[in-house]
């Protein structure tokens, strides 16, 4: 949409076009300098493939079903925000105890990318809170665990899309 194309431009998602996925696998496989720039968008739309093979139009209320597939849809995008150069390789310079996920949840819940958030999809009812909690119940069904299982679990849309991209890059069959 218009609105995550606006948000996809935000300077703090362009960041994650020059965050390396896979480290310094490069060095070993010349073609895996893909970016989490790149994950991030492929991770949301396999998010959204569940999402919509999952609950098909006419399972929820039209309303509930778009709002919460747009919140799904930008947790994925957004799930590592928070990432340092390099990825998963600097983490062991972050602060004791704090991970990418903790920045992630900083820069989605508190910064300027929030308002920028809540400007562009606050109207629809999806904002920072909605983004990272996932917890949208109708009709006395909770679902978040579903909803956060796509998001991050052992067969998630981050873990398919990364296993698809490195694969590829890594020339693995």
């Amino acid at each position: 949409s218009q609105q995550e194309l606006q948000l996809i431009d935000h300077a703090a998602f362009q960041r994650l076009r020059n965050i390396k996925q896979l480290g310094f696998a490069d060095l070993a496989y010349p073609g895996a300098t893909h970016s989490r720039y790149s994950h991030s968008l492929g991770a949301m739309e396999l998010a959204t493939q569940i999402f919509d093979h999952l609950f098909k139009p006419g399972d929820l209320n039209d309303h509930f079903r778009k709002r919460t597939r747009q919140a799904l849809r930008l947790a994925m995008l957004l799930h590592d925000i928070g990432h340092a150069p390099l990825s998963h390789t600097l983490e062991k310079q972050m602060p004791a105890g704090v991970t990418h996920e903790d920045y992630t949840h900083r820069l989605i819940m508190d910064s300027s990318f929030s308002a920028e958030i809540t400007r562009l999809f606050g109207g629809d009812g999806v904002g920072p809170e909605e983004i990272t909690s996932l917890n949208f119940e109708a009709g006395g069904v909770n679902y978040q665990p579903i909803l956060k299982q796509i998001i991050s679990s052992e067969c998630d849309a981050d873990r398919m899309d990364y296993l698809q991209r490195d694969s590829f890059y890594c020339g693995v069959n």
